[in-house]
Parts: C-alpha cells; sequence; structure tokens
C-alpha cells in the first residue's frame, strides 16, 4: 500500500523538484506540522513547498522527530490499520 511518494512518477526534473528556498537538492526537508498525510498520488505535479519546511543542507535537528498537528480520529487501536487510520 502506498503511503507517501516524493517527486513525480515518470518525470526527469533535471537537478531538483521545487523552487528556492524549497527544493530537493541541498536542502534539508522536514514535513509540515499541518502536513497530515502522504502523498499517494504519484502521477501528480510536486511541489515540496507544498507539504515540508526547508533547512540549511545536514540540518539533523529534526532527525527521528515529527512534531504534528494532526489530530487522531479514533481511540482504540489494535493492527497496524488501525494506527494508520488515527492519523487521516
Amino acid at each position: 500500500v502506498l503511503v507517501d511518494s516524493s517527486g513525480r512518477l515518470g518525470e526527469d526534473p533535471g537537478s531538483v523538484w521545487g523552487t528556492e528556498p524549497c527544493t530537493t537538492g541541498e536542502h534539508t526537508l522536514v514535513r509540515m506540522l499541518c502536513s497530515c498525510c502522504g502523498d499517494v498520488i504519484v502521477d501528480d505535479p510536486y511541489d515540496p513547498a507544498v507539504d515540508f519546511d526547508s533547512y540549511d543542507q545536514d540540518d539533523f535537528s529534526f532527525l527521528g522527530y515529527h512534531d504534528t498537528a494532526c489530530c487522531p480520529v479514533g481511540n482504540e487501536v489494535s493492527t497496524w490499520s488501525g494506527v494508520k487510520a488515527l492519523f487521516r
């Protein structure tokens, strides 16, 4: 099951996707606080600024951490599908 994609399937962006200051080249991209789900449409236009904040290259401040404003929609979880469903 596809849960996220980066770029656009079948497209060669040249050197980067996006425009300064938020590109896939030589920047650290961190998913935005308000971005609650991945891009599951692999052939739609791709702009990293829609879902990511851009930081200087090699900024590891957010590694292993993602703060989110997404609200859980349930309170009982017994399966992996249940965990995924909590964060829509």
